[in-house]
């Protein structure tokens, strides 16, 4: 239900202004440090672990969660790139930031390859099912709603 309503928040945000302004960084970082300050608690909650489960889940956990957002402060600087030619986008830029986009999104499945195998390992195959569906979900929460606000290439 938490993460039904964070939705609602981030779509209305995103819907609010078609073009980059200063707020929309804002508004990123908002929508994105909202989820991650709920993030551990919605995973808790969500894993229905006992407590010897639990021990060996949280320091994997927290690896991965090192590990992504070194991966997402990337994915947002790249967002600033597009975000500072908005509006005179070259093919060159274009190309460039295409390019680095793909890279990032072949990154983010490395990561995510190593630590779903890290989790089998760890808690057994359906709760690293149960931690990859979580992660998509709430990963794409946030994903909504920063391309809610992102404009089209001109």
């Amino acid at each position: 239900m938490r993460m039904i309503k964070l939705l609602a928040v981030v779509t209305i945000m995103g819907l609010s202004q078609p073009a980059f302004s200063q707020s929309d960084e804002d508004i990123m970082q908002m929508s994105i440090a909202e989820l991650e300050a709920n993030r551990t608690e919605l995973v808790s909650s969500s894993m229905r672990m006992d407590a010897s489960t639990s021990e060996k889940f949280w320091p994997v956990y927290q690896a991965y969660r090192t590990d992504i957002g070194s991966h997402k402060q990337s994915m947002l600087d790249l967002i600033k790139r597009y975000a500072e030619n908005y509006g005179a986008l070259t093919d060159d830029q274009a190309a460039t930031l295409i390019k680095d986009y793909m890279k990032l999104e072949s990154d983010r499945l490395k990561i995510r390859k190593k630590y779903v195998k890290k989790m089998q390992q760890t808690v057994g195959d359906v709760l690293a099912m149960r931690f990859l569906q979580i992660e998509n979900k709430m990963d794409s929460i946030v994903g909504f709603g920063i391309g809610a606000q992102i404009p089209l290439a001109e």
